[in-house]
């Protein structure tokens, strides 16, 4: 096990609830995953399904280049993990809990913006060999691929004025600007 338990990076006592901390058997049989904001929300998810079979235990950090390198010297604290309290195979973040889910196998959803990203750790304790189904829900929008914000330098403007709008975004080639019912032009910068 590379995750020590009662550590920075791998605490004894959960960030996110009153349940049990997070791998504390240490990390078994892990798959990762990196989780990209897309839009704005409320991230809430499931892994495994109801009436499942097994432990997954977890734990996500936020992430960036440096993350597995704070995580492996234990300097980066995790925003949520679960350690089943009751293992049925079915766990995550959710508010209300999906149906059939366990109090001690669910965290409190996480309030994320577009850009983030975080590293998922799912410990398989159990040893199963089953797919595990990831579901999405609550208010935020996942991407497989990595999202750069696009932030917008512009001046308020009244009827008749006109203003240059210039978006820095890196990484993006073409840009689409709409005023919310109509696309208005798709260069960078604007002029309106």
């Amino acid at each position: 096990a590379d995750l020590q338990s009662g550590t920075i990076s791998n605490p004894s006592i959960n960030p996110g609830s009153s349940n049990s901390g997070c791998l504390l058997a240490g990390e078994l049989n892990p798959t990762w995953m990196i989780i990209n904001i897309a839009g704005s929300g409320s991230l809430q998810f499931s892994l495994g399904q109801d009436m499942g079979m097994g432990c997954f235990d977890w734990i996500m950090w936020p992430y960036s280049a440096n993350a597995c390198n704070q995580i492996i010297s234990n300097q980066l604290a995790p925003v949520r993990c679960n350690w089943n309290g009751a293992c049925e195979g079915f766990t995550g973040i959710a508010s209300p809990l999906p149906p059939g889910g366990d109090p001690s196998n669910f965290e409190p959803p996480l309030a994320v913006t577009t850009g983030q990203q975080y590293l998922l750790c799912l410990s398989n304790y159990s040893s199963q060999t089953t797919n595990v189904p990831l579901n999405f829900f609550g208010t935020a929008n996942v991407s497989c691929t990595a999202v750069q914000p696009v932030t917008v330098a512009g001046t308020t403007i009244c009827p008749g004025q006109s203003a240059t709008l210039t978006a820095n975004s890196p990484g993006a080639t073409t840009y689409s600007w709409s005023n919310g019912t109509s696309v208005v032009g798709t260069t960078n910068p604007l002029t309106i």
